[in-house]
């Protein structure tokens, strides 16, 4: 149980540092509670396999929020760029 308590600990930092935008230590943090999770015996998965179910859960929506975010400033700095090469093409040389 210790080691399912240690990782709910570290995914609500990881849901703190994703929602601050540091994507960086939360990509490294989303790591080490994967490793945590592959290293649980059998038995710990059987005896807590309520608390893993609602970690997968917020796992699974972090990781919706982020494609989504991604997915969004991929949009965004494609109509910036769209937009500086429209104003590119009326600039007027001096």
């Amino acid at each position: 149980m210790a080691k399912v308590i240690t990782i709910q600990d570290q995914l609500t930092s990881l849901e703190e540092k994703l929602s601050s935008g540091d994507y960086a230590d939360g990509a490294e943090l989303y790591q080490q509670i994967d490793e945590q999770i592959r290293a649980l015996s059998k038995q710990e998965i059987i005896d807590n396999q309520q608390a893993l179910s609602a970690i997968h859960t917020k796992l699974l929506n972090l990781a919706q929020e982020i494609n989504t975010a991604r997915d969004k400033t991929r949009k965004d700095l494609s109509n910036f760029t769209t937009n500086q090469n429209k104003l590119k093409a009326y600039e007027i040389p001096r």
